[in-house]
């Protein structure tokens, strides 16, 4: 989680003692393993999941939205 960009970081969750990556954080919110292709919506990211293997999410794409409009 240290190596993520500042406007990430910038909108996790305050308490991150729930989950130590990404891929835990996106099991927190959803409460469930995400299929692959799966899109979560969390404060202005969008969170593609793009690679599942087993039980693990392997690779997710992340745009978070800048705009002020």
């Amino acid at each position: 989680m240290d190596d993520l960009p500042k406007e990430i970081k910038e909108n996790l969750p305050e308490n991150q003692d729930l989950y130590e990556t990404v891929g835990g954080l996106i099991l927190h919110i959803l409460g469930e393993l995400p299929k692959k292709g799966e899109i979560i919506h969390y404060k202005n990211m969008e969170i593609i999941v793009t690679q599942i293997r087993k039980r693990r999410i392997i690779s997710l794409e992340i745009k978070v939205n800048t705009s002020t409009t």
